[in-house]
């Protein structure tokens, strides 16, 4: 009876299930450890009550991922529009106020940027799907381009990581969908070609930055720090500890997750054993790959690098499954996000990019983070159970017409 109950609430992929589960029941034990300096930094509360919140978000995030997975996918489809809009208007407001980069409501906060990741995916699965005849057409491509750079261009002011988040999903969304080649290619090299442009003008930013503060110090004159417009600076500044790690004393956290990670080394020290997230303030949510190194060494490291990867690789076999367009990019789409999200995290923490402020999907703090990977793969789950319900009915379709016929075949032969 229970696992009758069990197997109606918990549609979809088995293995996804666990591994969903599996993760988020790590993440209670990565981020029980490392909380604890940024809980009371931060937010003046306690270890305890922070890790009660992280809690509560893991409960919300596994109802949403539920209830969505409960719902057929066709609905996101006809969605995909409105939600696509509200996403919008978020990232809207937080340019508008001049706020940062979060929409508190009665208490709450909420993120619009990380609720426009998975709109994004899916709205350009139903544009993909609803012009699937015309995919070498150049018009298509300019329509699907300008909703990529009206989305990305709205978050770039406040979060550059995100952003470029964006382009890349978006753009592996048009890969999967057989959008023009030709187009796809051409756009990769100019996005690469100005994101460098930009690189290199926000390192010099920075650096005159830097120079005029000096000068301004130097004569004793007090003055207000200039601002770039957006990040600009928070760039250049990011770029210029990335690659001068040893001589910048403000690559803090930087620093701090490198020698994390070379504590850890080949030894399982275990849960609860981490010194280096005592002094960080974002150990639980940009370095906690580090802080997981440091605790379960390149074993524990290198295992929840090949869960995430079982995870893309499942999904991306279901979505071959898919003969419906739209589920297949949505389900390869939004599983793309989630991994190149993680990759992301963890080469920061290996110090392979400079910090990004992305987040490990499934193990890391953050309320709009958590809830709306649970809505993730609830969609993907969604997609799974709905594509095996269809496929099943084809066979036992094709069952019937066929015993239908061998029947015929045989009363025409006793005849």
């Amino acid at each position: 009876m229970e696992n009758k109950l069990l197997k109606n609430v918990l549609k979809g992929d088995k293995v996804i299930w666990s591994l969903f589960f599996g993760l988020l029941a790590f993440s209670m034990l990565a981020v029980y450890s490392s909380i604890g300096r940024s809980a009371i930094i931060n937010s003046g509360s306690t270890p305890e009550r922070a890790m009660l919140k992280h809690c509560v978000f893991i409960a919300i995030s596994i109802f949403c991922a539920v209830v969505v997975s409960n719902t057929p996918y066709q609905l996101f489809r006809k969605l995909s529009l409105v939600v696509m809009l509200i996403g919008c208007a978020g990232l809207l407001y937080i340019i508008a106020t001049h706020g940062e980069r979060w929409i508190r409501i009665f208490g709450f906060s909420f993120q619009p940027s990380e609720f426009a990741k998975p709109a994004l995916m899916v709205f350009l699965a139903s544009m993909i799907d609803k012009h699937k005849d015309k995919l070498d057409s150049l018009q298509l491509f300019l329509q699907l381009l300008l909703i990529i750079f009206i989305v990305s261009g709205l978050n770039f002011k406040d979060d550059f990581s995100t952003t470029a988040l964006y382009l890349m999903c978006s753009m592996m969304v048009l890969f999967y969908g057989k959008v023009n080649f030709k187009y796809w290619i051409r756009t990769i090299l100019i996005v690469v070609v100005v994101a460098v442009a930009l690189i290199i003008y926000s390192m010099n930013d920075y650096k005159h930055s830097v120079e005029r503060s000096q000068l301004y110090t130097e004569a004793g004159v007090a003055v207000a720090q200039e601002e770039s417009f957006g990040r600009i600076a928070t760039i250049g500044h990011r770029m210029k500890d990335w690659l001068n790690p040893d001589t910048n004393d403000l690559n803090y956290q930087g620093n701090i997750a490198k020698m994390a990670v070379a504590s850890g080394g080949l030894k399982i020290n275990g849960p609860g054993s981490t010194i280096q997230a005592r002094l960080m303030t974002q150990a639980e949510s940009d370095m906690i790959y580090a802080i997981i190194l440091e605790e379960y060494g390149i074993w524990g490291g290198l295992l929840v690098f090949i869960l995430y990867t079982i995870i893309f690789l499942r999904c991306m076999k279901l979505s071959r499954r898919c003969n419906d367009t739209f589920a297949y990019l949505c389900c390869s789409g939004l599983c793309t996000l989630i991994y190149i999200q993680a990759l992301v995290n963890m080469g920061v923490s290996l110090g392979f990019f400079p910090i990004t402020g992305q987040t490990l999907p499934l193990i890391s703090t953050g309320g709009s983070s958590m809830i709306m990977v649970g809505v993730t793969f609830g969609v993907i789950q969604s997609v799974s159970f709905n594509t095996h319900k269809a496929i099943k009915k084809e066979n036992i379709k094709a069952l019937k017409d066929a015993g239908f016929e061998e029947l015929k075949e045989m009363a025409n032969a006793t005849k």
